[in-house]
């Protein structure tokens, strides 16, 4: 169960505090080293990428752009102009450079055609640091990060993994932005990490966490005439990115033609909950806020209806990759799983909107297996005669749901 101290984390004063810790970050060029790493391995971290710290929620769930992105990833159609661009990345990345300045300079000339972006270097907010890999958003006077990235000439040289090099250059270019109404925002990102001809895609926000993720493996620029199969990934990959570009684009410009700084308090700030707002039943669409998360490092929250006949309802709404709705639905009707109210497919997930009972009228896993025996004992109890209404009406009871 969740603490006080981890609701207080979905606020704009943790916001804050998390943006000014940056100040003390090493720099990128020094973070990335396993030296610097394990420094900081047993601290609050600065920053949740897998390395080692995992994100309570993923980045999927924070912009449906990349969720869109991995979609478009698998399943993206590639014109013959894409590949004959993707040729000409080959061509020009699976070359030997004496000097890594060498192959930034040709990176930057063909992303800036193919993605139809100005891109460059990215100075950081602190004095003579910079990425190797930038494209921004103009809306009035502020800027907004589309693409953050770093290159190694090639694997193994120049220290350090690239991967946490654009990680650490995200969290820096939003962390210590002047803009308090940039360090506010969720700042959704593309991170490119390109070591010699070999490229990676990835993802960041600032959501209740500096959060980033890989979203594709690390793909070989080079040209393997006798592997399409692998060529065509590489291309979609890079499709998927152009298009998820725009998105981000759009929606910059959408969101901040009218923004404002918000004072901060311990006011829940949206953008460290998932993006998805509302769902749909037979009945029409229904939106809800957010009160709180439920169990620590799961995507399961709290929620409150806000029209139609959910309004000032309390329920629940898990996101999952997988679920049993059919088995949900027949323990409902036994009388021994909260009512479904809706179960909803979003890019990259499934979304269930549940009824919420409150502390008085269940009993939890949570609290019984720390209580008396006898207690446990009911507890244990009541699992046994659920499992059997579960056998009689055909469903068999697997460790993660029902089959």
């Amino acid at each position: 169960p969740v603490t006080k101290r981890e609701i207080e984390e979905y606020t704009y004063a943790e916001n804050e505090q998390k943006t000014k810790r940056i100040k003390n970050m090493a720099t990128p060029s020094s973070f990335c080293k396993p030296k610097e790493m394990l420094k900081v391995l047993d601290e609050d971290p600065l920053m949740c990428n897998h390395r080692p710290h995992d994100p309570d929620i993923p980045i999927t769930l924070y912009h449906s752009t990349f969720a869109r992105f991995q979609e478009n990833r698998d399943k993206a159609i590639v014109t013959k102009e894409d590949c004959a661009l993707v040729i000409e990345l080959v061509e020009r990345m699976e070359k030997t450079f004496r000097y890594e300045s060498e192959r930034q300079r040709e990176f930057h000339s063909w992303a800036s055609e193919y993605l139809n972006l100005a891109v460059g270097k990215l100075p950081l907010p602190e004095d003579h640091q910079e990425a190797d890999i930038g494209a921004v958003a103009i809306v009035g006077q502020l800027s907004f990060t589309l693409l953050v990235g770093e290159i190694k000439n090639e694997i193994g040289e120049g220290g350090g993994c690239a991967y946490v090099q654009a990680c650490a250059s995200y969290t820096k270019v939003i962390g210590l932005n002047n803009s308090n109404i940039v360090r506010q925002g969720l700042n959704p990102t593309f991170l490119l990490y390109l070591s010699g001809p070999y490229l990676g895609i990835g993802g960041a926000v600032l959501g209740k966490d500096f959060t980033m993720e890989p979203l594709t493996p690390i793909f070989p620029l080079l040209f393997m005439k006798n592997d399409p199969n692998a060529m065509e990934d590489l291309a979609r990959a890079l499709v998927a990115l152009k298009t998820g570009l725009q998105e981000l684009n759009h929606y910059y410009q959408a969101r901040y033609g009218q923004a404002r700084y918000i004072d901060p308090s311990n006011h829940l700030r949206e953008d460290s909950f998932p993006y998805v707002r509302k769902f749909v039943t037979e009945s029409g669409e229904f939106g809800f806020s957010y009160v709180k998360p439920i169990c620590s490092g799961r995507p399961l929250f709290l929620v409150r209806g806000k029209s139609g006949d959910f309004q000032d309802k309390l329920m629940v709404v898990k996101f999952t990759k997988r679920y049993g709705i059919d088995g949900h639905n027949y323990c409902a009707r036994q009388k021994v799983a909260p009512e479904v109210y809706a179960y909803n497919h979003i890019p990259g997930w499934i979304m269930v909107v549940m009824e919420y009972l409150s502390e008085e009228e269940y009993i939890t896993a949570h609290t019984a297996i720390h209580a008396w025996k006898r207690d446990r004992k009911v507890l244990l109890k009541k699992a046994e005669d659920t499992v059997s209404i579960l056998h009689a009406g055909g469903f068999a009871i697997k460790r993660y749901g029902f089959t």
